[in-house]
């Protein structure tokens, strides 16, 4: 072989795929996480999984749905130096698909948000402050919006009284009324 050109066949690290990389199935990726997981796998098989497993063109769905995930973060830790290189290379790659599935970038205006104000800087006091001061709004208007509602109903019962619809058939006892007692 030493006088002959060798192919892409020929070589140690190149894998052969049977089908496109963006064709595969789930049982394909099942079958990958079978062996990544077998502890009597060779460092050759579990490479070539690995090296497989790096041509597909996984997506989020991929990734959730078959755990492969999982597989290769716990090759990472394999006692063969090459196989724990490769997984945390793989790892790292995959990591990037679902956080790019995650975290998609919205549409945003760069030239907008360069042209925006700064604004006045605030010291972390005063943003306390401020955050104290809007909590004592919120507060009050809670305050205030329980006292309207209270009054609604105070006033609302105490025209009942004057019609003589009173809770005690007519008469208001209000100044002989006792908590817990019967007037």
């Amino acid at each position: 072989m030493a006088g002959q050109q060798r192919t892409l066949l020929n070589l140690s690290k190149v894998v052969r795929l049977d089908a496109s990389t963006v064709c595969f199935t789930p049982a394909d990726i099942q079958a990958l996480r079978t062996v990544l997981l077998d502890p009597f796998q060779s460092k050759h098989d579990l490479l070539c999984a690995l090296r497989k497993l790096d041509c597909y063109r996984l997506e989020l769905a991929d990734l959730t749905a078959s755990g492969i995930g999982a597989a290769v973060a716990t090759l990472t830790g394999h006692p063969k130096p090459d196989v724990a290189r490769f997984a945390a290379a793989l790892l790292c790659k995959l990591r990037a698909v679902a956080e790019r599935g995650l975290f998609p970038r919205l549409p945003y205006d760069r030239a907008e948000a360069a042209a925006a104000p700064d604004g006045q800087p605030q010291t972390p006091k005063e943003a306390i402050a401020i955050a104290a001061q809007v909590a004592r709004a919120a507060r009050r208007a809670r305050r205030l919006a329980a006292e309207a509602d209270f009054l609604d109903v105070a006033s609302s019962s105490s025209s009942d009284e004057d019609e003589g619809h009173g809770a005690r058939g007519g008469t208001s006892n209000d100044g002989e009324w006792r908590p817990g007692g019967r007037g």
